[in-house]
């Protein structure tokens, strides 16, 4: 990572229990000495609220307004969001991704950012 340069984010692969109904409801980013620039995708009927920077930690979270609008898979929110980097010696970057069954935590090890 790098001060000043932007950042596309993409989650890991994980499997949903599509066949027990589990879909994501929901969404939650959390950067450290960073910030969000972008956020190009929003799934139909979802919303979306960017937290402003408290103590060089901002949150970004997005959920389904209706269980009609949950999604089937991550990969409809890949690269959709956007972080850049203010200091690269503290920056850090978590996820959770909350399905209709339970929520799922990523670290940033586990989490790809691609310029």
């Amino acid at each position: 990572m790098k001060t000043g340069h932007q950042y596309r984010l993409f989650f890991p692969d994980f499997t949903l229990a599509t066949a027990d109904g589990e879909r994501i409801q929901s969404v939650e980013v959390t950067v450290s000495c960073g910030r969000f620039r972008a956020l190009t995708v929003i799934p139909n009927d979802w919303s979306a609220n960017v937290v402003s920077p408290v103590s060089e930690e901002t949150t970004l979270q997005a959920s389904a307004g209706h269980g009609a609008t949950t999604l089937g898979s991550i990969r409809e929110l890949d690269g959709a969001i956007t972080v850049s980097v203010e200091e690269a010696s503290c920056f850090e970057i978590t996820a959770t991704v909350g399905t209709t069954t339970s929520q799922h935590r990523f670290t940033r090890s586990d989490l790809v950012l691609r310029p």
